[in-house]
């Protein structure tokens, strides 16, 4: 049996106020999903990441503040999981050194945990004096990569590393007057942390030690002014990654070498015709979730604002679109690819849904099999029961 772990925001992120929490779902082999059961409405759950063994789930809470002593960032929440019914029980919850936590990943040891804190667009105006005379300066909320080492068991340990972003593109005065942490992705070949800021137009690499013991930034890829690097992936093969902008309508692919040097290969419109005019952000698509096939061939990425898939061809070696096709829901926000590679699952957060798709073994094709109703979805995992 597949299970699936939808991941909600609350209905006002950051705000406690509920409309959030995990959902686990049963996944049919033709498709069909039924809910199993749901938890935690209170959290705002923007990632999930799940153990090598699959016995820890570890959910993000993407707030500025949590709890009932309204402890400052926000956190991870760590579940184990009955391998017969996906069923979970909390063990604890950890901060993770920064606020608007959005993405995280896992190494494929299950040794460390990395998470992007977003930070916010959010200042404060203060004053300080400057050779006699006072000054008005800007505060703004920090944004970071965060990596937690996990024990044998994969349960925190309590060390955590934090690493400040500090380049600010300012292209886009609003969304990029701050660096922005957003994508966290880890290869299963080479082990190396790849990271996507919106703020800072980055793509960069870091070396974890053994067991997040060490964080080594080892490239930073600076991307075209105002394009706003949103969501990244790694392909099986461990080396292409596949990169979405969510400011302009673009995607990616880089190759990620061992020693953590990033090779650009090419960037394209993530849609059939962009617009004319690109400086209203408001008229633009704007990518969002990304998935990549088990065999490495297609990419599936998400477009806000005109609510499609786009169908990417990697095969090549470069981005070949092949296709565009409804996400048959609003605001398509997260994607992923089921175990055995048979069906991509989109979550539309405008309309509270799951779309599930049948993919075609040969030409990779999505077909729209059934929505189900799942409030706010902004993560997606699966889990194989035994």
């Amino acid at each position: 049996m597949t299970f699936v772990l939808v991941g909600s925001w609350q209905d006002t992120l950051g705000a406690n106020d509920g409309g959030g929490g995990i959902s686990v779902l049963r996944l049919s082999t033709d498709g069909e999903l039924l809910l199993s059961s749901s938890r935690d409405p209170h959290l705002a759950v923007g990632g999930i990441a799940i153990g090598m063994r699959g016995e820890r789930v570890y959910a993000l809470n993407e707030t500025k503040r949590w709890g009932v002593t309204d402890v400052p960032g926000g956190s991870v929440s760590v579940y184990t999981v009955d391998r017969d019914s996906a069923e979970l029980h909390p063990t604890k919850t950890v901060p993770t050194y920064g606020v608007f936590p959005n993405s995280i990943a896992i190494d494929h040891g299950s040794t460390f945990l990395a998470v992007s804190n977003y930070g916010s667009e959010e200042s404060v105006i203060r004053t300080e004096m400057c050779d006699g005379r006072p000054r008005l300066i800007r505060l703004v909320d920090e944004g970071s990569v965060a990596v937690l080492a996990l024990d044998g068991a994969g349960d925190p340990t309590g060390r955590v590393l934090v690493r400040p972003h500090t380049r600010v593109s300012g292209v886009d005065g609003w969304r990029q007057g701050s660096p922005h942490p957003h994508g966290v992705a880890v290869s299963k070949l080479s082990g190396i942390l790849a990271v996507a800021d919106r703020g800072g137009d980055t793509v960069s690499t870091y070396r974890v030690g053994s067991h997040g013991e060490s964080i080594e930034l080892l490239a930073e890829h600076v991307v075209a002014g105002g394009q706003g690097p949103r969501t990244l992936a790694f392909a099986p093969d461990g080396e292409t990654l596949i990169v979405t902008s969510e400011l302009e309508p673009f995607v990616s692919r880089y190759i990620a070498h061992s020693r953590g040097t990033l090779e650009h290969v090419e960037t394209v419109p993530s849609v059939t015709r962009l617009p004319e005019d690109r400086s209203d952000f408001y008229a633009l698509p704007h990518p969002s979730g990304l998935a990549i096939s088990r065999d490495g061939q297609f990419a599936y990425v998400l477009n806000r604002g005109e609510d499609t898939i786009a169908q990417f061809e990697l095969s090549a070696g470069g981005l070949r679109l092949i296709r565009v096709l409804s996400s048959e829901g609003s605001a398509p926000w997260c994607a992923a690819i089921s175990p055995d590679g048979r069906h991509l699952l989109v979550g539309n957060k405008g309309s509270s849904s799951i779309s599930v798709f049948d993919i075609d073994d040969q030409a990779g094709m999505p077909r729209w099999v059934q929505s189900t109703e799942v409030p706010n979805p902004a993560s997606i995992a699966f889990f194989d029961a035994r």
